[in-house]
């Protein structure tokens, strides 16, 4: 369990909150309050499912339905009815198996670990003991809390709770679009403006006599401050052509940074543990995990040594190092994740001790 960072948790949601409690409150389980006093993140999950369910039927309404009248050029206002359909691409059986895979407790979890957040709980002695920060549904009512009490803190805004649903959840990376490619710009456009200017983008929404609305991004580069907008039949399309567009340019300027741009020294077994941890909290890809024995095992030559096992889900990347002490092979594990994730020749025999 660390110590809560809200700016942290604040970059991941895209969200600021006004009253800190109630991110504190998200983060709470049952247990610490019982153990510590205060209120739980219970009340804040049912309000977060109820807002999870309505926002992402709500994306997939307007993603993937229309009414006739917007989409028919030879539509009759007195001949023909006015009414709702859905692409012939897809069922209602078909739409409702995507919505339940996104609220699903499956890929809340999944969300939570990509975002780095859940070993921020706060938890009783039992679920510290029990690691409950893994089980998938702790990590599921966490990201439902978190939009509870998001919903208190905006005063139900619908604006704010809509970016708030459609960001934590990523869900235009997941059924990816209609763009060139299925990268989430608007994910990727904020994590620059993040680093250069220390906020999110600010984006524009004005919406078009047709109905459809136009998302414009303004941005500033060291060549000025230039304005780009995009066009969609929903709001998170529109904003995704903005960013594409603005991505692109920054591209074009060269002004864009990698992840390479934050390797600053050489990786070594020494380091690994550490700069892991720095990139994953960055966002760069989830929170690695160790699992690690309390007694020692036997190699192949019947010798004693230590075995830790270092893994990063969202890169589906699993590394298992023994070494002479517990200490060495938990810094080996971490060393051959960073090799695996950036292709890099391993230069140093894992039975080293320090």
């Amino acid at each position: 369990m660390k110590k809560l960072d809200p700016d942290y948790v604040y970059r991941k949601i895209s969200y600021y909150f006004d009253n800190e409690d109630l991110l504190h409150q998200a983060f709470t389980r049952t247990s610490y309050a019982q153990e510590n006093g205060g209120e739980s993140n219970e009340a804040l999950e049912l309000i977060g499912d109820s807002i999870l369910y309505m926002y992402v039927t709500k994306y997939l309404t307007e993603r993937y339905g229309f009414l006739k009248s917007r989409a028919y050029e030879n539509f009759d206002e007195d001949e023909d009815y006015d009414e709702f359909c859905v692409s012939n691409n897809f069922t209602e059986k078909e739409l409702t198996d995507i919505r339940q895979k996104l609220i699903s407790g499956e890929y809340l979890a999944s969300r939570v670990d990509k975002m780095g957040i859940k070993d921020f709980m706060y938890m009783g002695k039992g679920d510290i003991k029990n690691h409950e920060e893994n089980v998938t549904k702790v990590k599921a009512d966490l990201f439902e809390a978190i939009l509870g009490a998001i919903a208190i803190d905006c005063e139900w805004d619908a604006d704010e709770l809509r970016n708030s649903v459609e960001f934590m959840l990523d869900i235009d990376r997941y059924l990816s679009n209609n763009l060139i490619t299925d990268d989430n710009y608007i994910a990727l456009l904020q994590q620059w403006n993040q680093k250069e200017h220390g906020e999110p983008p600010h984006y524009e929404i004005v919406q078009n006599h047709d109905g459809t609305p136009t998302a414009y991004v303004t941005i500033e580069t060291a060549k000025g401050t230039f304005r780009f907008s995009g066009d969609g039949k929903n709001r998170t399309i529109a904003k995704m052509e903005a960013s594409r567009k603005a991505y692109e340019y920054l591209e074009e300027i060269d002004e864009l940074f990698t992840i390479m741009d934050e390797i600053d020294e050489k990786v070594t077994p020494d380091n690994a543990i550490n700069k892991l941890q720095e990139l994953a909290q960055k966002g760069y890809f989830s929170m690695p995990e160790y699992y690690q024995g309390d007694s020692q095992v036997y190699d192949d030559d019947g010798n004693p040594v230590w075995e830790c096992t270092c893994l990063v889900r969202s890169n589906a990347v699993k590394c298992t190092a023994i070494a002479n002490s517990k200490k060495s092979a938990k810094k080996f594990s971490a060393y051959l994740v960073m090799c695996d994730i950036f292709g890099w020749v391993n230069e140093y025999e894992e039975e080293d001790d320090e």
